[in-house]
C-alpha cells in the first residue's frame, strides 16, 4: 500500500515517510538535518524550517532502464542541474563506435557549440521526446548557419553548414539513445501527485505562495539569470527560444520558430502577419514576401529559397535563382 507523506501530521511519521521515498543518500541527510533542526530550534525561540519553507517531498522513484515510467508522472529531479560539454561525448555514454572526444563545434564563421550544450540540456528535459531534442539540434545549427554566412555572396557556404546540420541532427537521432536515457535517469523521477492546494514541482509540492523554479520550490517569480526568462515553469535564454502566450496558458518555441501573437509559433517559411486586427503565420509568397508582411507588386513575384526563407520581390525581368535570389532572364 502506497503512503502519503501529504497526510501525515506528526513531524517524525513525515520525516519516515519521506526518507523511503527519497532516492538519494545526500537528499535522506538534508531531510535527517531539517528534522533535527525542527525540534531544536524551538528551543531557542527561533521558527522551526518548516515554517520557514514548508516543502513537502513527493512520492518519486527511479525511471525505468528505458528512461520511462512505468507507473506516475515523470517529472525534474528537485535542485538538479543539467551538465553540459559542447559537442563532446558525455563520460561512459556512447553509441555508433563515436569518438570520445566529440564531433567539431565550429566551420568558420559558425560556431554552434550553443546548440550541442541545449541538446544535452534537452536530454534530460522529463517531458521533451528525444526526436524533439534531435530535430531541434539541427534547426538550432543552421539558425547559426544563416547567421554566419548571410546574404548571395555566401549562398555556397551556407549551403554547405546546413549539410553539417543534417548530419548532426542524423547523428543524435541514430546514435543517441544511450545518452537520452543516461540524461533521463540523472534528471528525472516518477513521482505522484500532490495534496489539493500544493502545485507539482520536480519531487517536491509547492505551497500556495510559492512558485516552482527549475524543479524548487521557491518564494519568488522571477528566477532566471539576466539572460533567460521564465516560461512555462522554465528557465529559457531569450536568444534562441521565444516565449509564446494564449488564453490557455504559455508555451516554448522552437529556435528556428517565431512567436506570434494569437499563441501560436510560425515556422521556416512563414511570418506573422496582422490583418483587422487578428495575427496569424502567413507563408512566405506574392501576398507576403519579406519580414514586414509587404506584398509584392503587380507583375513582380516573390524570390523564394530552398531554406523557407525569402529574396524578396523579383522584378518582371528577373527569374528567381534558388541560391543567389533574383537574376536577370
Amino acid at each position: 500500500m502506497q503512503t502519503s507523506v501529504l497526510t501525515n501530521t506528526d513531524p517524525f511519521d513525515t520525516l519516515t515517510v519521506a526518507l523511503g521515498s527519497a532516492v538519494s543518500r545526500w537528499e535522506r541527510l538534508r531531510l535527517i538535518g531539517e528534522y533535527l533542526l525542527g525540534q531544536v530550534l524551538p528551543f531557542f525561540g527561533a521558527p522551526p524550517p518548516g515554517a520557514m519553507s514548508p516543502v513537502t517531498i513527493r512520492y518519486c522513484v527511479e525511471v525505468n532502464e528505458d528512461g520511462l515510467c512505468d507507473t506516475g508522472e515523470k517529472s525534474r529531479l528537485s535542485g538538479f542541474t543539467a551538465s553540459t560539454n559542447r559537442c563532446g561525448a558525455a563520460a561512459g555514454v556512447t553509441g555508433c563506435h563515436i569518438p570520445s572526444t566529440g564531433f567539431p563545434e565550429q566551420w568558420e564563421n559558425a560556431n554552434w557549440g550553443w546548440a550541442c550544450d541545449n541538446h544535452d540540456r534537452c536530454y534530460t528535459n522529463c517531458t521533451t521526446p528525444k526526436a524533439v531534442c534531435d530535430i531541434n539540434i539541427g534547426a538550432d545549427i543552421v539558425s547559426e548557419c544563416i547567421k554566419a554566412f548571410p546574404g548571395r555572396q555566401n549562398a555556397l557556404k551556407q549551403v554547405l553548414c546546413r549539410a553539417i546540420a543534417f548530419f548532426y541532427a542524423g547523428a543524435v537521432t541514430l546514435c543517441g539513445e544511450n545518452a537520452w536515457i543516461h540524461g533521463q535517469k540523472a534528471g528525472c523521477r516518477c513521482c505522484f501527485t500532490c495534496a489539493p492546494g500544493l502545485g507539482a514541482c520536480g519531487t517536491q509540492c509547492c505551497q500556495p505562495d510559492e512558485v516552482c523554479c527549475d524543479g524548487q520550490c521557491i518564494r519568488q517569480q522571477q528566477c532566471c539569470t539576466d539572460t533567460e526568462t521564465l516560461c512555462a515553469g522554465q528557465c529559457i535564454d531569450s536568444r534562441w527560444r521565444q516565449c509564446c502566450r494564449n488564453a490557455a496558458g504559455e508555451f516554448i518555441c522552437a529556435t528556428h520558430q517565431t512567436c506570434c501573437g494569437n499563441g501560436t509559433c510560425c515556422d521556416a517559411g512563414s511570418t506573422c502577419c496582422e490583418k483587422d486586427g487578428v495575427r496569424s503565420c502567413i507563408p512566405y509568397g506574392d501576398q507576403n514576401c519579406d519580414l514586414q508582411c509587404h506584398s509584392c507588386p503587380s507583375g513582380h513575384h516573390c524570390c523564394l529559397t530552398p531554406w523557407g526563407t525569402s529574396r524578396g520581390c523579383c522584378l518582371p525581368t528577373e527569374k528567381c535563382d534558388l541560391l543567389l535570389g533574383c537574376r536577370p532572364l
